[in-house]
């Protein structure tokens, strides 16, 4: 489950990249929220693969690591998501 999962993950982060890309590409600027999104997709992603691992590990230690790992990723999360919350609301202002 964890394999299929990890790899289906894989596959929305690449589509989303190529969506970006396409997207700079046709703008021919710059768009960064795909990219954000990417971003997100990929640290949940990895919460979600290092949750599971955590949950078959055995010692203490290496539960608390996977803890403070899975922090860290959900504050990059929230990180990302507020960059993307401003990025948008830059874009709806009007042109100086």
């Amino acid at each position: 489950v964890t394999a299929a999962l990890d790899g289906l993950l894989l596959v929305f982060i690449l589509l989303e990249l190529l969506a970006g890309v396409r997207a700079t590409m046709v703008e021919r600027k710059l768009v960064a929220e795909p990219f954000l999104i990417v971003g997100i997709i990929a640290s949940i992603k990895e919460i979600i693969v290092v949750a599971l691992k955590a949950e078959s590990e055995g010692p203490q230690q290496a539960f608390e690591n996977s803890m403070t790992e899975i922090v860290v990723l959900g504050g990059l999360v929230v990180l990302l998501a507020s960059a993307g919350f401003l990025v948008r609301r830059k874009e709806r202002e009007p042109s100086e």
